[in-house]
């Protein structure tokens, strides 16, 4: 009875693992430099709707805006003078792309604006009472923004109404809010009192799982009424999404991705909506949210080998065109940029004896199966001898055509 127990643990842990496959899309990477002389403390940075910009800020109320396809140059680097000393710990882009609001401890809450180029006060932040804000975010139409902070509070803000409460049922601080890019619905994380989801009449709806540590989510492809969590322990959730009765949408066990080395830190979409979990140490790994199957991008120890100065950072973002084409940027402001690694020249004359191979192989097969076959050799000489004489025929018959026309011609 022992042994059956212990078979059944052993089944259910397999199924709850989801092994790392480390296909060929690997990632080689080149350090392009700090964005400030000092290391920094940045906590959040953001890509912009156009893509074109990056928002980054960090402790003491720093904040930078960087070109997103050149981050090192600084002529296209703008420091901001934001008036607060706080840790600013978040950046929503509104859907519009010309404003984003920046969150931070304290119930602090500013707003960029593209026009001028400048970082305001938002007011109404009193009814934040002071709340350390961990997230925030914009849902799909712009029309109003969430943020969560410390002690489970989950607040609104819209022009109209301002700042409110929303919900207060969680005790444990708010770590992520990500919303859907089409349903105006959005997934809040915690530490310990499991995921939310916002409806799009900004009820607040708990879907579970308590027993995992949430730190991150996003909803990557607008057509997919799918998100992804991740928590502690490299574990990986899917969230299907009940647009129309947001409470009972359903998030999937959460599984382990396994034959890996560290911990999740985040987790982000790319242009082409592919999903990239940052780990700590420094690593990459891409999650597809078609097959529920991850992929090893970028290993630490490649890090050290090639460019040590990143491996004892922590990353704070990922973006780029795809999860091969792309840009890092760590919490002391590190650089980074990932292009696809070089196949080498071994690999491509592998390469081409396989494609001999498989073009050579199936007809040496066939040929070995006709040699042993006095069935398959008699059909195929009893073939050939039925297609001479149609031959013979044919060409008699050609001959008799030929004579004939000239015996008319003679007559003539």
């Amino acid at each position: 009875m022992r042994r059956v127990l212990w078979s059944l643990a052993i089944l259910v842990l397999l199924s709850s693992t989801n092994v790392v496959i480390a296909d060929s899309h690997t990632i080689e990477i080149e350090s392009l430099g700090r964005i400030e002389s000092q290391a920094l403390a940045l906590n959040d940075a953001q890509v912009n709707p156009q893509g074109d910009r990056v928002l980054a800020v960090g402790d003491e109320g720093y904040a930078i805006l960087l070109d997103a396809d050149s981050p090192d140059t600084a002529s296209t680097q703008i420091k901001f003078d934001t008036g607060v000393t706080t840790a600013l710990n978040s950046v929503a882009w509104h859907t519009g792309g010309k404003t984003a609001f920046l969150a931070g401890d304290s119930g602090v809450v500013l707003r960029y604006v593209e026009n001028d180029q400048s970082i305001e006060n938002v007011d109404g932040t009193g009814m934040l009472e002071g709340t350390d804000i961990k997230a925030i975010s914009w849902r799909n139409n712009g029309d109003r923004a969430y943020l969560g902070g410390e002690g489970g509070r989950i607040y609104s803000y819209d022009a109209e109404n301002g700042f409110l409460l929303l919900d207060q049922t969680a005790d444990s601080t708010v770590t992520s809010i990500a919303c859907h890019r089409h349903h105006s619905v959005c997934i809040v994380t915690t530490l310990q009192d499991g995921v939310a989801i916002i409806d799009r009449d900004s009820q607040v709806h708990w879907l579970g799982s308590v027993e995992n540590t949430w730190l991150s989510a996003v909803c990557s492809d607008s057509d997919v009424n799918e998100c992804v969590v991740i928590a502690s322990g490299r574990r990986v959730s899917a969230i299907i999404l009940k647009p129309d009765d947001a409470g009972s949408s359903i998030i999937e066990p959460a599984e382990i991705i396994g034959q890996l080395s560290g911990e999740f830190t985040g987790i982000t979409s790319m242009r082409d909506d592919s999903i990239a979990i940052t780990m700590a140490p420094y690593g990459l790994i891409q999650y597809r949210l078609e097959n529920r199957n991850s992929y090893k991008m970028l290993e630490h120890d490649f890090v050290k080998d090639s460019e040590i100065e990143l491996s004892s950072t922590s990353l704070v973002q990922v973006w780029g065109d795809d999860i091969t084409h792309g840009f890092i940027i760590s919490s002391d402001g590190s650089i980074a940029q990932f292009t696809p690694t070089m196949v080498e020249e071994d690999e491509l004359i592998m390469k081409a004896v396989m494609l001999i191979l498989l073009i050579s192989v199936p007809g040496c097969v066939i040929g070995l199966i006709f040699m042993n076959s006095k069935t398959l050799q008699g059909w195929y000489y009893s073939r050939r001898k039925k297609s001479r004489a149609k031959a013979q025929e044919k060409a008699t018959e050609l001959e008799k055509q030929k004579a004939a026309s000239k015996k008319n011609k003679d007559s003539d």
